[in-house]
């Protein structure tokens, strides 16, 4: 466990953009405009967490596959979460939310890949040569780097922590 920790806190140390991601997100809480989740696998699950989240605090926030999912267009915040920046799905939606001008935030460990050359927007994290199985660093950090992102985006905006609890689904 101490590894882990370990890792996670090396991880945090050597992360680049998390700040502009906030600044961003409390750019659309002020100007309005939906956000738009996208991630494969694991990668996608500690996303889809997140914009459940940001749906919590008020936001009009889609994970890629609802069916409730809106049209994107200029006004629209994609949020990319591909460790890789190479997965062939999130490629094409990329390139999809690029035609429609969206802005492009990925999340990712390489910021030479394709998605990243797409995007807007870097959150940059180390490579980490880990013990655990295949990627699971990445997921466990992308899911505690972003509740920071949720926290830091209510508590910079002065947002009512009631009202957030409020929005919470009873039906969970």
């Amino acid at each position: 466990m101490k590894q882990i920790i370990n890792e996670l806190e090396s991880m945090w140390l050597e992360t680049e953009g998390v700040q502009d991601m906030v600044n961003k997100l409390k750019d659309v809480w002020k100007k309005g405009g939906v956000i738009v989740g996208i991630g494969a696998g694991r990668m996608g699950y500690s996303l889809r967490a997140h914009i459940m989240r940001l749906s919590h605090i008020g936001y009009e926030a889609y994970f890629i596959g609802d069916t409730t999912l809106p049209r994107i267009d200029e006004k629209t915040v994609v949020i990319i979460n591909s460790s890789s920046g190479e997965t062939p799905t999130n490629i094409l939606y990329a390139q999809q939310a690029k035609a429609a001008k969206s802005y492009i935030i990925t999340i990712t460990t390489n910021p030479e890949s394709t998605i990243a050359k797409l995007s807007d927007q870097l959150v940059i994290m180390p490579k980490v040569n880990s013990h655990q199985l295949m990627k699971s660093i990445y997921e466990q950090y992308t899911m505690l780097m972003l509740d920071y992102v949720a926290e830091q985006v209510v508590s910079q905006l002065d947002l009512d922590r009631g009202e957030i609890t409020h929005n919470h689904s009873i039906l969970e």
